[in-house]
């Protein structure tokens, strides 16, 4: 007599057999998505023998590690900043968590983002931070413990880092996979004739260890990256409060064959004219590249609790590398809220587009202490007064924002002297418009709108002709 598993098996054979099929493409998969990893890390591992060994000079000559990962007590201001994307090994959460260590004022700031559930938490506070020169051995004790972020004695640039905030704790191994990325070249930024910071990242450091969040704990593993800057600068200079914005990006083309990793920001003077933007990347064969000449184009606004604007979606454009990505936040919310300034975005985001002319994609965190307004432009032409007869052209400034020049526009007569208005055309993306006047009655009593629209349609703001003008054909 056969027995009951046998019957069970041959009467579902087909079924099992697919089953089968299907688990051998999914280890297919995994086996492949392995193979391009290990290579990739081979790669990188071959490369790094050329720099992973302190001293380390980085090009340009003027930093040099361990010897500037410490403290530089003889500078006014100073900071240690982090972003990590993790994933749980067990539950495949995904996890965001940055923290800056602002050692000149002793405040941590740090958020914590759940993006699985959609999750933000975040704190900006006073505590006690130790640093000491000449190596990354940085601890900053607050209510909740203390964080201890130190370099592995033999080991170059092999980091350990722990962190307690509120219900969040982590214990992890940073392990950097590329050189140190100095901006602008060779790691000095000048905002003025008289302030400076020196600046480097820690681009692609490969993460694992654990993460406890309230009574779970699980191992992690994921991508970071650190950023260092020192310098007589002032907040000020750096638009603080006001007006920045700032990212940093890890991605890969879809073929795994480029990986490059980019840090970038815009500062803000206070009327909103862009100041000192930097452009800084690191390609997969360690080769960097450094430019002001790049662009940002604010997709998408969200209007914060308290009814302040943000920028919450961003394309970035550098023609030399053919980069064109969107960067898109995996929550609305990721506001901190310092004492003594305005709340500020911080957060992690996920990126597409393309790299040299490929698809990819990546992580990234993005940075902004800008709050924006409705757009406010002006008409040039005409504004009243004048006598039009044929086709002539309707033309209006920019808004005064230069963070705001990707607008939609609509144009408008009134043949009433503004009491009501008719729609001449819309979508258009320049300042000008070429009206056929002749479609028109004549009169006296004509006025032009202009609406300008941010591409999510959240903002918006008009003008409209000081004065009628007169038609007269």
């Amino acid at each position: 007599m056969e027995s009951f598993l046998i019957k069970g098996i041959k009467s579902n054979k087909h079924l099992l057999i697919k089953i089968m099929k299907d688990d051998l493409k999914i280890i297919f998969k995994v086996t492949s998505i392995l193979i391009i990893i290990i290579s990739y890390l081979s790669s990188i591992c071959f490369s790094e023998e050329k720099w992973k060994k302190y001293p380390y000079s980085a090009p340009g000559g003027l930093i040099t590690f361990p010897r500037d990962e410490g403290s530089h007590e003889d500078e006014k201001m100073e900071w240690w900043y982090f972003n990590l994307h993790l994933t749980g090994k067990s539950s495949s959460k995904s996890y965001g968590l940055w923290a800056g260590y602002y050692y000149t004022y002793n405040t941590r700031f740090i958020a914590f983002a759940d993006n699985t559930n959609n999750t933000f938490i975040s704190e900006v506070a006073v505590g006690f931070t130790t640093s000491k020169p000449g190596k990354l051995e940085l601890k900053h004790k607050s209510r909740y413990g203390t964080d201890e972020w130190y370099q592995i004695d033999n080991k170059p640039f092999t980091y350990i880092l722990k962190v307690f905030f509120k219900e969040v704790q982590v214990n992890l191994e940073m392990d950097l996979q590329k050189p140190p990325l100095v901006l602008n070249n060779n790691g000095l930024i000048h905002f003025n004739p008289t302030e400076y910071t020196y600046y480097f990242s820690l681009t692609n450091m490969k993460v694992s260890g654990t993460i406890k969040v309230g009574n779970f704990v699980e191992e992690v593993e994921g991508i970071g990256w650190e950023d260092h800057q020192w310098g007589n600068f002032s907040l000020q200079a750096i638009s603080m409060g006001y007006g920045h914005e700032w990212f940093s990006i890890q991605a890969v083309s879809e073929d795994n064959k480029n990986s490059i990793d980019i840090v970038f920001y815009q500062l803000f003077t206070p009327d909103y004219k862009i100041t000192n933007p930097m452009f800084s990347l690191i390609n997969s064969d360690n080769s960097f590249f450094s430019t002001t000449d790049f662009t940002i184009e604010r997709l998408a606004f969200w209007k914060s609790p308290s009814e302040e604007y943000y920028s919450n979606r961003w394309r970035l454009i550098e023609k030399s590398n053919q980069i064109d990505l969107v960067i898109t936040p995996f929550q609305d919310n990721q506001l901190l809220y310092p004492p003594a300034f305005a709340p500020f975005r911080e957060g992690p985001c996920y990126v597409e587009g393309k790299i040299k002319g490929k698809s990819s994609k990546g992580t990234a965190y993005a940075e902004g202490f800008k709050r924006y307004k409705p757009p406010i432009f002006s008409i040039n032409y005409p504004n009243g007064g004048e006598t039009l007869k044929g086709k002539v052209k309707i033309t209006w400034q920019e808004p005064s924002d230069e963070a705001m020049k990707n607008l939609k526009y609509s144009v408008y007569y009134s043949q009433d002297k503004g009491k009501t208005f008719n729609l001449l055309t819309s979508n258009l993306s320049k300042t000008e418009f070429y009206w056929d006047t002749v479609q028109v009655t004549n009169g006296d009593n004509y006025m032009i709108k202009v609406e300008g629209t941010t591409l999510d349609g959240l903002l918006s703001g008009f003008d409209i002709s000081d004065k009628n003008f007169s038609i007269k054909n």
